[in-house]
């Protein structure tokens, strides 16, 4: 399954200990650096894919005035492949649950920790006849969907998002889907104020049928 990538630009600072400037190749260390800060995690356009940041150009280091351990720092511009879900763009994730009020997927391939994406899929925003489509999916299909909003943040190694259903890609392995009757629905669990006003017709911050459940901390599970 292939994930929803984009290239991305970036500047970071790093410093420089004087040890470092005196034995230390520093083009091997801002790069190593790089790797270990920013691999996994949201660097603020999406997911850092593990392997694929390249460092552009640092500047000549200079002192940090902000630092009085006699650090210098260098400014460094590197490039990345990241995975994000912009709204309106779609990607194929698999069927890790199915809830009473809908779908949780996930992106996780396997050389990552955590899903890179964690994605709900509301029935209530569907019509009759997309509505009698998802309730014939089951947990490790694979389905394409389109993100109507996500939210993540410097540093996460998550990304929520809310979307809907387009189609079935293709069907996995058959196995009894659970469902969490325990889930509760908050405004909170939301992506933005904006899908607020499209999901809660009540406006009165109360739990109602048509607000997005918050995401389980749902893991990939190995079937046998």
């Amino acid at each position: 399954m292939d994930v929803p990538r984009y290239l991305s630009s970036r500047e970071i600072i790093i410093l420089l200990s004087v040890e470092t400037l005196q034995s230390a190749n520093i083009d091997e260390y801002v790069t190593r650096e790089l790797n270990n800060r920013l691999t996994g995690l949201h660097n603020g356009e999406g997911i850092v894919l593990p392997g694929t940041i390249r460092m552009l150009y640092r500047s000549s280091p200079q002192l940090d005035t902000m630092n009085f351990g006699g650090e210098m720092r260098t400014f460094v511009r590197y490039v990345s492949d990241v995975v994000d879900s912009p709204p309106g763009s779609s990607f194929v994730c698999k069927i890790i649950s199915i809830l009473q009020t809908g779908i949780l997927a996930s992106v996780h391939p396997p050389d990552t920790i955590s899903p890179l994406l964690r994605v709900y899929i509301p029935m209530t925003i569907h019509s009759e006849r997309d509505q009698d489509r998802i309730s014939t999916l089951r947990v490790n299909d694979l389905i394409r969907v389109l993100t109507i909003n996500r939210r993540g943040s410097i540093g996460d190694k998550t990304i929520t998002v809310l979307a809907s259903f387009i189609d079935l890609v293709e069907r996995g392995e058959r196995v009894e889907p659970k469902s969490d009757p325990k889930a509760q629905i908050t405004k909170e669990s939301l992506p933005s104020p904006e899908d607020e006003a499209v999901y809660d017709e009540k406006g009165d911050g109360e739990k109602v049928e048509v607000t997005m459940r918050p995401i389980p901390e749902v893991q990939d599970e190995q079937q046998e």
